[in-house]
């Protein structure tokens, strides 16, 4: 018994070493998928903002990112393309948001917790895709973990230094994404609500002026304030649809926020994790009355503020909820953990992590994005990565055969066309006036690779003299109120792409009905 129980410690492979092989061995497994191209308008708004930042141009689009921006700029003087040097800092990020979340569950639930929920972590398929394309989401997940631990200390810990600390990172996290520091927020409040009074306010002052050492400078390097608030209200659905005539859009907005909270709640975290999750409420369950109930305050100040902001406001796109992730991973590392615990249990727990692991790499590196059939939803893996990318290169393809004089194109993601065919005209979908449907109240115009913003123009100016061929490029028919008899349909790897040409001895004409044909 004294020899089998040496050979176990000789062989034992210590947790630090364990993390440190985690994390790198995340960041390696990113390099053979990451996306040859830019996968979405996003990653190129980030990238032109490496040269120049401006958020009235969308570079990038507001709150502005500045803290995101200037270390892409710091990756880039390694790598000397804006592309890579965004794409590098996804993929290296993702192996620190996996020894962010260790340290968090280390910190909250013991460290094998800790390792277990970087494990679940580093082979997530959603959390994956985002270490291979160029997105802050990563970064987000890596500051709301590191904030889960931070404030977890100053919750636990006696002296100020904890809480300056935290304070610090809360600002350094609004001026990498505004929004995480107001998530944040009431986590930190509670995490300090039992220190002096003086230290909250001072403490919640750091967390302000950190802030604002960052984000003043990037809105005054876009415009002012002014202009600042005018771009917010423009992207943001819940107050400009203030401005629609159907009053029950706020409330359908309400109803397709809940909607997307949940779904996306479901697809980030993944099926083959839900039923650890369970464990882990069952296990958080099982503990003395007063454990458990600040682990569940803890947890659900780390998600419930940002679903009640989703809500309200707007749920975003699927990146955006990489941010809630933490404590999903937690609950589940702490189920399995739990079911070590157990005597009868712990071979079939180690064989359960076993097969997750080898079931969550197969789906992301080799199944198929619908696997099951068009009846079961779409996975998010490689696949997704390499479909994003040849979309937009598909489609450009296809514009390229036309001719660059009397062509122009309308599209909603516009920056591909900006940054791969600026000798072409391109047009954003026109934003009309409210009260004025032939007056177009906002409408952005590429020429030459530059970008001019257009305001207060008639609709009939927005389609230039002489022009033989629209294209359609991501804009529906009926969004641009186009004849289908007018326009031809192609199909591209099953995306539609439309091409008006004008007979002879007509002329296009945009009005407040749409794009229509006149002699």
């Amino acid at each position: 018994m004294q020899l089998a129980s040496l050979k176990i410690k000789q062989f034992s492979i210590p947790k630090s070493v364990l993390i440190l092989g985690l994390v790198i061995g995340t960041i390696f497994s990113r390099v053979p998928f990451q996306a040859k191209d830019f996968a979405s308008l996003d990653a190129i708004n980030y990238t032109l903002a490496l040269s120049h930042f401006d958020m009235s141009l969308h570079q990038p689009h507001p709150p502005g990112y500045i803290l995101y921006i200037l270390l892409g700029r710091a990756f880039n003087l390694a790598f000397q393309d804006p592309r890579l040097a965004l794409l590098w800092l996804s993929t290296v990020t993702s192996g620190l948001a996996v020894l962010a979340v260790y340290l968090l569950g280390m910190e909250m639930f013991g460290r094998r917790t800790g390792v277990l929920a970087a494990c679940f972590l580093a082979v997530l398929p959603y959390f994956w895709y985002f270490g291979e394309i160029s997105a802050p989401y990563t970064i987000d997940l890596l500051f709301a973990a590191l904030l889960g631990w931070l404030c977890y200390r100053a919750l636990k810990l006696d002296g100020e230094k904890p809480v300056y600390i935290c304070a610090l990172a809360l600002g350094l996290a609004g001026a990498f994404r505004p929004q995480t520091m107001i998530f944040f927020f009431p986590l930190f409040l509670y995490s300090v609500h039992h220190r002096q009074f003086k230290i909250i306010i001072s403490s919640s002052v750091l967390v302000l002026i950190t802030f604002g050492l960052f984000f003043i400078p990037s809105v005054l390097a876009s415009g002012g304030f002014k202009s600042f608030i005018n771009q917010m209200f423009g992207i943001l659905p819940i107050i400009s649809s203030a401005n629609n005539l159907v009053r029950s859009s706020r409330l359908e907005r309400f109803q397709y926020n809940a909607y997307v909270i949940l779904r996306d709640t479901f697809v980030a975290v993944g099926e083959l994790v839900w039923p650890f999750i369970a464990l882990g409420v069952l296990a958080l369950w099982k503990l003395d009355k007063s454990s458990r109930k600040e682990r569940i305050i803890f947890l659900g100040l780390m998600v419930l503020p940002i679903w009640v902001i989703y809500f309200l406001i707007w749920a975003g796109n699927p990146g955006t909820f990489l941010v809630t992730l933490p404590p999903f991973i937690l609950l589940a590392a702490f189920g399995l953990d739990w079911l070590i615990g157990r005597p009868h249990w712990k071979t079939v727990a180690w064989i359960g992590l076993a097969l997750l692991i080898i079931a969550q790499i197969a789906i992301f590196a080799f199944l198929p994005e619908k696997p099951l059939g068009e009846a079961y939803r779409r996975l998010t893996n490689n696949q997704t990565v390499v479909r994003q990318v040849d979309y937009f290169k598909d489609k450009l393809a296809f514009i390229r055969e036309f001719p660059i004089e009397g062509t122009i194109v309308y599209a909603s993601e516009f920056r591909h066309l900006q940054y791969y065919l600026p000798e072409y005209s391109v047009f954003t979908k026109p934003k009309l006036d409210p009260m004025d449907p032939n007056l177009v109240h906002y409408i952005i115009f590429i020429k030459n690779g530059e970008t001019h913003l257009w305001s207060n123009v008639e609709v009939s100016t927005l389609i230039p003299p002489g022009t033989k061929t629209i294209i359609l490029f991501d804009i529906m028919l009926e969004e641009a109120l186009v004849d289908q008899s007018i326009a031809e349909e192609k199909i591209l790897k099953g995306y539609p792409i439309y091409t008006i040409q004008a007979p002879k001895n007509q002329s296009f004409v945009w009005t407040s009905n749409g794009i229509s044909l006149l002699p």
